[in-house]
């Protein structure tokens, strides 16, 4: 049975706790344009990222994926980056615009971290890091919640419509 996360608003700074091992807030309320796809070896070629559009994220809110400690937030070549460290994991995002966090500050999950460019992708990492003679990227695609919402009509008279309410379901076993 999947862990549902009730939320008001899909960015509230108020995201329930995730109880789930591993439960990923998306960073932005947009689609995956490229998935992960893991190296055939530590130093291969591979896609160690998730990468969401940037058209809906153009000076919009990026989020932290998860609650915890910052543990870099700057610019990498010329592109700015959050990572999050929670346990064993470190949760990383990047492609900002600006920076709203700084090193050593604790984050919630659906916290605002920064805000996106629109000038290429808002990536999405995650490394399991504890215990291990490297650092190992794992797909975080399995981890991310998914965003449910009930179908609604839309009234033809021109009076608004009801707000629609969300709720993160989280991956299973995780």
């Amino acid at each position: 049975m999947p862990v549902t996360v009730l939320v008001a608003h899909f960015f509230s700074p108020l995201v329930a706790p995730l109880v789930a091992a591993l439960c990923l807030v998306p960073p932005v309320d947009a689609p995956v344009v490229e998935p992960f796809v893991a190296p055939a070896c530590s130093y291969c070629a591979g896609h160690r990222t998730v990468d969401f559009a940037n058209t809906a994220v153009v000076n919009g809110t990026v989020v932290a994926p998860i609650a915890g400690r910052v543990s870099f937030a700057g610019e990498v070549a010329g592109r700015r980056f959050v990572s999050v460290r929670s346990g064993d994991h470190t949760v990383t995002v990047g492609g900002l615009g600006s920076l709203v966090v700084s090193a050593g500050q604790a984050v919630a999950a659906g916290e605002t971290v920064g805000r996106g460019t629109g000038l290429g992708p808002v990536t999405l990492s995650v490394r399991r890091d504890a215990g291990q003679p490297t650092e190992e990227y794992l797909d975080p695609g399995q981890f991310l919640a998914r965003r449910i919402g009930r179908a609604r009509l839309v009234p033809t008279d021109g009076t608004r419509p009801r707000p629609v309410r969300t709720r993160l379901v989280c991956p299973t076993g995780r």
